[in-house]
């Protein structure tokens, strides 16, 4: 009668590395970390109740689906030093609402009102904002590097300070705006975007 032997420890070795590759290769799990980062990624969070509590203890809403909300009039000056970074805000009313010091870097904004807007050291850099309303913002300090600012509305915006190396302003409306201290301003930007008399451009600058 043949006794049974366990297998050599070679092959019970082998299979646990072939299981671990295995588990490895169905790609990165999501860790409690990360959820905790973004525990709205790509959902809509319930704002009106986040917004009543205290501002320390508001769950940051990166990547939240946040488009076509409307926070102006009451939400005002709730969402300072906010984290909205990749969130989406596409066509979202943000008229007069104050977002200074928010971190909104990547976010989607495209066609938001920001009219009269506090935007004041917002990180705006890499975000979308084709087509958006920023008529009279005040983006003194604002990170715009490498933002997306298609057909948007600056219009008696101020940009003191502000950053805009690489940032894309074919047909910015930029009429009456401020950019006297703008940082990484280029004459081919200025050339693709409108300007009038009334734009205040930093000392010493002529784009013919």
């Amino acid at each position: 009668m043949m006794e049974d032997s366990a297998p050599p420890a070679s092959i019970t070795a082998a299979a646990a590395f072939l299981l671990l590759l295995s588990l490895s290769g169905a790609g990165p799990m999501p860790t409690v970390a990360q959820e905790a980062k973004c525990p709205f990624d790509g959902r809509r969070p319930p704002l009106g109740e986040i917004l009543k509590g205290p501002a320390s203890q508001r769950p940051s809403l990166c990547k939240a689906n946040l488009a076509g909300t409307n926070l102006a009039g009451a939400e005002r000056s709730r969402l300072v030093g906010a984290e909205l970074a990749g969130s989406h805000l596409g066509k979202a009313n943000l008229n007069g609402t104050s977002l200074a010091g928010a971190d909104l870097g990547g976010t989607n904004l495209a066609e938001a009102d920001l009219a009269g807007a506090d935007l004041t050291n917002v990180d705006l850099a890499g975000a979308a904002l084709t087509g958006a309303d920023l008529t009279g913002a005040n983006l003194t300090g604002a990170k715009l590097n490498n933002a997306n600012l298609e057909s948007a509305k600056l219009n008696n915006a101020n940009l003191s300070d502000a950053n805009v190396t690489e940032a894309y302003l074919g047909s910015a409306r930029l009429e009456g705006a401020n950019l006297i201290s703008v940082k990484g301003i280029t004459c081919d930007q200025l050339r693709a975007a409108k300007t009038d008399r009334a734009t205040k451009l930093p000392g010493g600058m002529k784009c013919s």
